[in-house]
């Protein structure tokens, strides 16, 4: 029988508004409430330590978040680029959900690329408005590179539920 979808996220800091984290087996959900910090970033690093060691194939993540939030800081960023250089074997694949056009969605590509580029993350990223996109090409991706089944039930359960949540704070 599988696990139940998660449905109260995990808190990774002392700063409960700015990110909630769900987990389907090695496919982190984040969703991030406020931009992104070098606190918050280093806490989900050592978070999913645990998963490392559970699933040492490798993971997944999806971000959900407004567009405006790929406005960090200098200190994000580098945190953000200093754990994708340590991790850049271990990742297979990045989801970027946010419902923007124009402007803001070059800005969310320019700066998302940008730390990627900086890291050297050979992984594979794709950039949505819709967390339902991301069922198109995720599983069977994650699968590929990390031999991880994620069953696609769960796993839109827990993306609809996390969809939710980012809409209830404006996230």
């Amino acid at each position: 029988m599988p696990a139940p979808i998660q449905t109260k996220p995990l808190r990774v800091t002392a700063e409960p508004d700015t990110l909630s984290l769900f987990w389907v087996d090695n496919v982190a959900i984040i969703v991030w409430h406020s931009t992104p910090n070098a606190v918050a970033v280093q806490g989900l690093y050592e978070l999913s330590s645990a998963k490392r060691v559970q699933f040492p194939t490798g993971m997944s993540v999806i971000h959900i978040g407004r567009v405006q939030l790929a406005m960090m800081d200098a200190a994000a960023r580098d945190v953000f680029v200093s754990t994708l250089r340590e991790l850049k074997e271990y990742m297979a694949a990045t989801a970027i959900v946010s419902p923007a056009n124009g402007f803001w969605a070059s800005t969310l590509r320019s700066v998302a690329t940008g730390i990627l580029v900086l890291a050297r993350v050979p992984h594979e990223i794709r950039f949505h408005d819709r967390v339902e996109d991301v069922m198109e090409w995720l599983p069977a991706r994650h699968r590929e590179v990390t031999g991880v089944h994620v069953e696609a039930e769960r796993l839109r359960e827990q993306l609809a539920h996390a969809a939710l949540l980012a809409r209830a704070t404006g996230s």
